[in-house]
Formats: C-alpha cells, sequence, structure tokens
C-alpha cells in the first residue's frame, strides 16, 4: 500500500493489485468506451459503481436485464450494473486440517 500526502492534511492511499478480467470483457469495454488502457477502463468501471449505488434512488430501482434474458451477468452482480457490496463467498473445499479439542 502507497500513502501519499497533500498538503490539506489528508492521505491519499492507493493499492496495487491483480485481477483476473476475461480478455473478451475487457477488450469490449475499451472499445465501446473508448479507453486506451485497461487501467483507464478498470478506473471508469469503478466511478461508474460508486455513482450508481449513491444515487438515492438506489441501483435496485434500476431495470436490469428482462427476465429470460441470456445475458450473463458476474457473480455478486445487481440489476444496478455492476459487483453487490456484499458478494457471496467463493465455495471452498472442506479443510482436511485436524482440530485440536481443548477440554476445561
Amino acid at each position: 500500500m502507497c500513502c501519499r500526502r497533500s498538503s490539506s492534511f489528508r492521505t491519499e492511499v492507493s493499492m496495487r493489485i491483480t485481477v483476473d478480467i476475461p480478455d473478451g470483457l475487457l477488450e469490449q469495454a475499451m472499445a465501446l468506451g473508448g479507453f486506451g488502457t485497461k487501467r483507464a477502463a478498470a478506473i471508469a468501471a469503478l466511478e461508474e459503481c460508486i455513482r450508481r449505488h449513491s444515487d438515492p434512488s438506489g441501483p435496485s430501482h434500476r431495470p436490469g436485464p428482462a427476465s429470460g434474458s441470456k445475458s450473463r451477468q458476474p457473480r455478486g452482480a445487481s440489476a444496478g450494473g455492476c459487483a453487490s457490496a456484499d458478494p457471496q463467498p467463493a465455495p471452498h473445499a472442506p479443510s482436511t486440517r485436524r482440530r485440536r479439542h481443548v477440554t476445561t
């Protein structure tokens, strides 16, 4: 994580992350949005998600894909067009690690 001080005594925090985004999806977003870089497309998508979820009418009031639509939404996606604030955790295999019982 990187922190920078600004002259108004606010701290700006930025973090580098690695995200596996399907190539076709990213290329389509870059082409439709006219973005020259992957970073610009990702930032614009995050800003749009924040804007939609900050709207007083809320994303639940926005029309989503028609029922029966074959469009695929990412896991956790809402009718507002971006992932929900509380996505479901990915399923995982049960632990093979033994638990130690402590008696009192």
